[in-house]
Formats: structure tokens, sequence, C-alpha cells
């Protein structure tokens, strides 16, 4: 019998083509380029959060880790056709199913996973 045979197709995978991956460090642990986005709008991975969020309590729902933070921009079905290049089908098809009341507050990227 093959020992190919007894592997779990990922790792045959691995084996077999083993610059499918990444090189070490160049991904965040969920897999995810460190690097940001050449425009800066997707910053750089610095590791995540440094510290718990004040309020957190293990088991609730989580809190924000930004509490201050203030949008960037709200949008509403009135300025989709400007950006509805930048969202997806799902977002278009909520906007056009609600456009008296969805709407969409952008904040500041960060990455903290």
């Amino acid at each position: 019998m093959l020992l190919t045979s007894r592997l779990p197709t990922f790792a045959m995978v691995l084996l077999l083509y083993p610059g499918l991956l990444p090189a070490a460090g160049q991904t965040t642990p969920f897999g995810s380029p460190v690097s940001g986005t050449p425009d800066g709008t997707v910053p750089a991975w610095g590791g995540g959060l440094e510290r718990i969020p004040e309020g957190y309590e293990p088991g609730e729902l989580h809190v924000s880790p930004f509490p201050d933070d203030e949008p960037l921009m709200v949008i509403t079905a009135d300025r989709v056709s400007d950006l509805e290049d930048g969202l997806t089908v799902g977002q278009l098809a909520l906007f056009d199913a609600y456009p008296e009341t969805f709407r969409m507050n952008v904040f500041p990227s960060r990455r903290t996973h």
C-alpha cells in the first residue's frame, strides 16, 4: 500500500506542491497577508489587539475595542450608486430591499485578529 493513500488530501497536496503555502511570517494566524494593501486602506498586521478591551467579560458578547471611533462615512440607499463597485451583491440587495432604513457605517480599518 502506498504511503500517500493514508495521508489526508490536504497534506498530499502540500507535499506535491510545497510552493502553495506562503513563507513563514508572511501570513497572520488566520491566513491573511501580514502586509497591508498598497494604497493603505488595509493596514499591515501588527499582531492584533494588545490588551483586552475594557468591559469585556468572558462568555459575554464582545465589546468594541474602539468605542470612541466615529464612522468615516455612512452609506445610505441614496449613495449606493456612487459606491456599488465596492459593495457585495448581498449588501446591494439589502439597500434594495430596505432603502429607507438600511445603512452601513464605515469605520477605519484595523487588523485586530
